[in-house]
Parts: structure tokens; sequence; C-alpha cells
């Protein structure tokens, strides 16, 4: 599942989700829209997939990074 996709269905901002995960606001942004391209660091990844109970996985980052 896309980080953007879960925000929506947890019904957070773009602030809360940096609020959870830790990170600016701007951050929490790119993460969900993807305009980096790439993975997120991994003590980042690991809090992603703790906040999301598993539903972002490393896997749904990384595909997207090699598909571009």
């Amino acid at each position: 599942m896309r980080l953007e996709d879960w925000r929506k269905r947890e019904g957070l901002s773009y602030q809360g989700l940096a609020d959870r995960l830790g990170v600016a606001r701007a951050t929490a942004y790119r993460l969900c829209k993807r305009s980096d391209r790439r993975a997120p660091p991994p003590d980042l990844m690991e809090r992603i997939v703790s906040e999301t109970r598993g539903r972002v996985r490393p896997e749904d980052f990384y595909q997207l990074a090699e598909a571009s």
C-alpha cells in the first residue's frame, strides 16, 4: 500500500503523519508524493512500517524506485 493511500485512509493531514513519524511536514509530503523517488532511510522505514502496522512495507517504496 502506498503511504499516501494509508494517510488518507487514516484521515491524517501531512502534519499529522509527520508528527507520527517524527519528521518535518515537508518530508511527510515528499514521502507520500514520492517526489524524491528514493526509499526512506532504514530508521525511517522502520517507523513507517510500525506506524502503519505493516500496511506500508519497504517493498512499496523499492518497487516505485525501480519502476522509474
